[in-house]
């Protein structure tokens, strides 16, 4: 796996932007990206530009026990219970989305994104969890930043995918609507309402492809045809934000040995 990294200090930008600071004693050098299969999750997604970088005085998580009472001094002892503040080791973002003028179809938009990390609570954790070699323990590092990357894609692919239809996408929608009614309400006549039900799918996936068919027709006029993102579902790209996430379960940041 290590001729697939690429260390996390050492990226060139294209798809993928990383500017990613990390404390003097973790070695960078042996934290690696996989750049290929992030740019396969991006493309999937929609995403045309991802930057990864590292937020500067953030919060860390935090736990406040109670009061249970005080000794014969008067000192104060805490009881087992208290007040725990949880934070996100990460934030997402879109920065923009190509085609604010609606000119597109979903399977045609891309956005940028961003995922913001917080360094400090991603210490916070290491130290809670009390990792060999503590905080400089590379594979923890490891670890947290490949969770954050991975979560972050999910995140702003699953937003981008299924949010924020035009008129065009509505458009395409009510027209399979209609193209499914009317099929279906034809076998109705024909075969009854069994015939119906038990066509119910074939129909579906006809019209979905005559209408990627159409899209995918007017991506080549535009000359956009490598940028297309065909689904099965008109409108909200559902199977692929699924197809996504699965997909995402592989690991994105490795230790280099």
């Amino acid at each position: 796996m290590n001729e697939k990294l690429v260390p996390i200090s050492k990226i060139a930008p294209d798809v993928l932007s990383v500017n990613l600071p990390l404390p003097s004693y973790v070695d960078q050098n042996r934290i690696g990206v996989n750049v290929d299969r992030i740019e396969a999750l991006c493309r999937l997604a929609g995403i045309r530009w991802l930057s990864v970088y590292s937020v500067d005085g953030g919060e860390a998580s935090s736990f406040t026990p109670l009061i249970a009472g005080h000794d014969g001094s008067g000192s104060a002892y805490a009881a087992k219970t208290g007040t725990a503040t949880q934070i996100r080791p990460f934030e997402t973002r879109q920065v923009s989305v190509e085609d604010k003028s609606g000119d597109l179809p979903r399977e045609l938009t891309r956005t940028d994104g961003d995922i913001m990390i917080n360094v400090d609570e991603v210490v916070n954790r290491i130290q809670t969890e009390k990792w060999e070699h503590g905080i400089r323990s590379t594979v923890a590092w490891t670890r947290y930043i490949d969770e954050v990357v991975r979560k972050g894609i999910i995140e702003i692919g699953t937003k981008h995918l299924t949010s924020g239809l035009n008129n065009i996408d509505y458009g395409f929608m009510v027209g399979a609507i209609s193209n499914i009614a009317t099929v279906e309400g034809l076998i109705a006549l024909n075969f009854g309402t069994e015939g119906a039900l038990l066509a119910g799918i074939p129909v579906f996936l006809l019209s979905s492809a005559f209408q990627s068919f159409l899209k995918l027709t007017g991506a080549k006029a535009l000359g956009k045809q490598d940028e297309f993102r065909p689904s099965l579902i008109p409108g909200p790209q559902y199977d692929r934000a699924a197809i996504l996430k699965f997909k995402a379960r592989k690991a994105l940041v490795g230790e280099i040995k």
